[in-house]
């Protein structure tokens, strides 16, 4: 492995690595990482500047539970573990995607349009993320509030999520995420 702040490679890393969850190299499904440390590395515009769309920087002391490092590496990418067919691990970083269903019986759309989504999502009226700013002597600074269209009523009290991207160090990434 080179140095890398890909949080693809970094979890690929992490998983085979005698330090990290040390699996063998075939447990990875490597074609699959391919394609999102690419995603990774995409360049995106913001308000400072252009930057590569997930970094993920860094450092596992020994004493850390592993479970723990992986959920922030995970999270500087708003990535999840998914496994192939064949039982092989990969992570899928966040990233939209058309979807591809298409519905076209009436009974479908009527069945799915009188269902109340339940996501699993707290009901809040924003979230902030906390990360962590090289420029501010490497402290943990908060991002801007997000407000949730659904959820924030303007004028009232917003209550919101906080949620650690500590591997995080830029401020339009942890915006993004």
């Amino acid at each position: 492995y080179a140095a890398t702040n890909n949080p693809a490679l970094i979890w690929a890393w992490f998983r085979t690595h005698a330090f990290g969850f040390n699996k063998p190299f075939d447990s990875i499904d490597w074609d699959f990482i391919a394609v999102q440390a690419d995603i990774c590395d995409e360049t995106v515009t913001g308000l400072y500047g252009s930057q590569k769309r997930y970094e993920c920087q860094i450092a596992v002391p020994e004493n850390k539970e592993r479970s723990i490092a992986e959920q922030e590496i995970l999270i500087s990418a708003d990535a999840q573990i998914r496994f192939n067919d064949e039982g092989k691990a990969a992570i899928r970083v966040g990233y939209y995607e058309t979807p591809t269903l298409i519905l076209s019986r009436n009974r479908d759309i009527m069945a799915l349009s009188s269902v109340e989504i339940q996501n699993g999502e707290s009901v809040t009226q924003g979230v902030i993320v906390r990360y962590t700013d090289p420029d501010a002597n490497y402290a943990v600074q908060p991002s801007a509030p997000w407000y949730n269209p659904d959820h924030y009523t303007p004028g009232e009290t917003a209550t919101f999520l906080t949620v650690d991207a500590l591997a995080v160090q830029n401020h339009n990434q942890a915006m993004r995420l």
